[in-house]
């Protein structure tokens, strides 16, 4: 058996079990799981972006309180920071399974996450 498409199908990839092909595009439950994992990833980043103000306000208080004298305590932040941090690791993890997605869709696309900077 080839793996060329006859008419009417499209590109399969042959998975090396005869009969047996695994497709090389999305299904509409991927892209229904690639449209919550993008919904989960921009609230995560919104999360993200609270606890940095949360951060800067409570450096700011900080620096009001001792007059600018007195380097804030590192305890003051850690809570925050490994909350940051667990929804930081999160985000690259949805983020980079959504990149893997992309770069096996056939035919090639280009993901932009930032496309202002594009």
């Amino acid at each position: 058996m080839s793996n060329y498409p006859t008419r009417g199908t499209s590109k399969k990839k042959r998975d090396g079990k005869r009969g047996q092909t695994t497709a090389s595009f999305l299904s509409p439950d991927d892209q229904y799981a690639g449209t919550e994992d993008f919904q989960a990833f921009i609230e995560l980043t919104t999360k993200r972006d609270e606890l940095e103000k949360k951060i800067e306000a409570r450096y700011s208080q900080w620096v009001s309180a001792t007059g600018g004298k007195s380097a804030p305590p590192g305890v003051l932040f850690v809570s925050l920071q490994k909350q940051w941090y667990d929804l930081n690791d999160e985000a690259e993890r949805i983020q980079n399974t959504a990149e893997a997605r992309v770069r096996a869709l056939k035919p090639p696309r280009l993901f932009l996450w930032d496309a202002e900077s594009y």
